[in-house]
């Protein structure tokens, strides 16, 4: 019988840490008295991050993802990573802020009446002084971040599907 190495777990705060990796016992694995899965002889996998991602087609619908033209951009110095302080026209729905880290990629007249896709129906989020009251999407490569934009321009406000 081969014995898997393991800390006995013995508290809520170990269990969430073992909802942060996957576990994976082979046939005739044991693991060892005094652990939560003692006794356990079979195969199984768990994976309880991944599960965590899972969302039904009904979540997604809830996001409200919109395309706005940013009208403003400022500097953001009291951010705790560069950034820039956002405000973007979402045409019917209005003028929102947001901030953005995204200070590698672009300048502040790159930005200047650039269309981006957002999130517009999340609770305002306090950014030290700011006030941010959407979500600037972006696709993340190292530590670069690509804003998301409609391929051509398009009526500010227009949902994204």
């Amino acid at each position: 019988m081969t014995s898997v190495p393991t800390a006995p777990l013995s508290s809520s705060s170990d269990f969430e840490m073992l909802s942060t990796v996957s576990i994976s016992l082979k046939s005739g694995a044991f693991v060892p008295k005094g652990n939560i899965f003692e006794g356990v002889n079979a195969i199984f996998f768990i994976n309880f991050k991944d599960m965590e991602k899972i969302i039904t087609f009904e979540d997604f619908t809830k996001i409200d993802l919109r395309v706005g033209t940013i009208i403003e951009v400022n500097d953001f110095p009291e951010a705790r990573n560069p950034a820039y302080q956002l405000t973007i026209d979402f045409g019917d729905l209005g003028i929102k802020k947001s901030s953005a880290q995204i200070t590698t990629l672009y300048s502040k007249a790159d930005l200047q009446n650039c269309q981006i896709v957002a999130v517009v129906n999340f609770p305002k989020k306090q950014i030290a002084k700011f006030m941010s009251e959407c979500l600037v999407m972006g696709a993340v490569k190292d530590d670069d971040v690509y804003l998301l934009q409609p391929e051509s321009k398009v009526k500010n406000g227009s949902s994204v599907n």
